[in-house]
């Protein structure tokens, strides 16, 4: 079973070594946890595409039980960045429908006045109609929530860096009250590899170690 597990390890490992990683599909998992304006939350990008390429499938994941939050009330804008000179950015699924939502903002970070501001290679999106709790916080009270931008257009290459080692993405959330306005808490973080991407990385090399000693030692 062990002989097994290395020799399919050894494989998987040459055929992604022989095929460049700017020219082939991947995925990036990034992640941020723990940070001061987190308030108890997760917050995972998943970016699918070609590395070196121009297209790519975007989705933020907002998860885990709130605390902390004062007078916060909602999530009232998301923005992302995974490359530079942005062209595109359809937002295809959000909380509450994305009729809820702006369309994206192409360039543009998050400010006091939500999706304003110079922000280059920035996709952001905020409520419509900022008085409804369309994606609401509420300490002690768990969510999940999610948003989907498909054929994100950015300038080829520039999105390597979401694929290096490790990768990644600046990510920005704005918290507001249930009147619309900016709590003065901001989110502004660079998701870096989940700790369970790592993990897998870090197998594969494993294997590929011990079955050079194992190599060795006949």
């Amino acid at each position: 079973m062990w002989k097994r597990f290395v020799g399919v390890t050894i494989l998987l490992t040459a055929v992604l070594l022989l095929v460049p990683r700017s020219s082939r599909a991947d995925t990036a998992v990034l992640g941020v946890s723990g940070c001061g304006s987190c308030f108890g939350l997760d917050f995972t990008l998943t970016v699918d595409g070609t590395p070196g390429g121009t297209l790519f499938n975007v989705t933020l994941n907002v998860s885990g039980t709130p605390s902390g939050l004062g007078v916060i009330t909602q999530i009232g804008a998301v923005s992302f960045k995974i490359g530079t000179g942005v062209t595109a950015a359809p937002l295809t699924s959000a909380e509450g429908g994305t009729g809820e939502w702006t369309s994206s903002a192409l360039n543009s970070g998050i400010n006091s006045g939500g999706c304003s501001g110079s922000g280059n290679g920035f996709v952001c999106n905020r409520q419509t109609f900022p008085t409804t709790l369309v994606a609401p916080l509420a300490n002690g009270v768990p969510v999940n929530y999610t948003w989907v931008w498909t054929g994100v257009v950015v300038d080829a290459g520039s999105a390597l860096g979401v694929f290096g080692s490790p990768g990644s993405a600046p990510l920005k959330i704005e918290y507001e009250n249930n009147g619309g306005t900016l709590e003065g808490h901001l989110l502004s973080e660079t998701a870096v590899p989940e700790p369970a991407t790592m993990l897998l990385f870090s197998s594969g090399l494993l294997g590929v170690v011990a079955f050079s000693r194992r190599s060795k030692k006949k």
